[in-house]
């Protein structure tokens, strides 16, 4: 059976065994089958990237790979943590348990910061912007890969989250520019250091239930 053959008959088998989410446009049956396939042949891409691309060949070994990631998409695991891809405003970071996945609906905020971020940067060469609740970084990441002068510092009351905001600074080579520490909202940043001198903060704390 060639690629395109294997390719229709997943896609096939996925057919009604999965329920699409509105806050993830950007996950349908053809994206999903692509970036199981990609992280099944040891090229994890996000949906968005997977898409784009021509389908790699797979070896024996990892067609079998290919069909266990199906089983865990179709027993509700989320495609990014199968994947360990995400991708938000069009940068490819990290993700797994550790953190919540980026939504797509959070690049809103994170136009609207980027846009603040590029004005205070105009007339301030030595900015500073904390990302408060940052889970795997992606808004603090996102400002300081778009904007290469502002200093971001990401805090989280997670340690695991923090961790996972380290793992995405070094995956993008942003370690000269953001800064990530534990603790509980402004906690990790009560110094001289920080007051009256931080330009911009943002915040897209956890979902919480009504």
């Amino acid at each position: 059976m060639n690629k395109e053959e294997l390719f229709i008959k997943i896609k096939d088998g996925f057919e009604n065994k999965l329920h699409f989410l509105e806050d993830k446009p950007e996950e349908n049956l053809d994206s999903t089958v692509k970036a199981l396939w990609f992280a099944a042949a040891g090229l994890p891409r996000s949906t968005v990237e997977a898409i784009k691309l021509p389908l790699p060949e797979l070896t024996e070994q990892q067609t079998k790979t290919l069909y266990q990631l199906v089983d865990q998409r179709i027993n509700n695991t989320p495609l990014s943590y199968i994947t360990g891809r995400q991708n938000f405003m069009g940068i490819e970071l990290l993700s797994d348990h550790r953190a919540l996945i980026p939504r797509k609906e959070t690049e809103i905020l994170g136009r609207k910061a980027l846009e603040l971020t590029n004005k205070i940067t105009e007339r301030r060469q030595n900015a500073i912007i904390i990302d408060v609740c940052c889970g795997c970084g992606n808004l603090g990441i996102a400002l300081a890969y778009f904007n290469h002068i502002p200093l971001v510092y990401a805090t989280d009351l997670s340690e695991e989250a923090v961790e996972l905001t380290k793992d995405n600074i070094s995956f993008l080579n942003l370690k000269d520019r953001v800064q990530v520490r534990q603790g509980d909202l402004f906690s990790a940043y009560e110094s001289v250091e920080f007051y009256e001198k931080t330009d911009l903060v943002v915040c897209n704390p956890p979902y919480i239930s009504t």
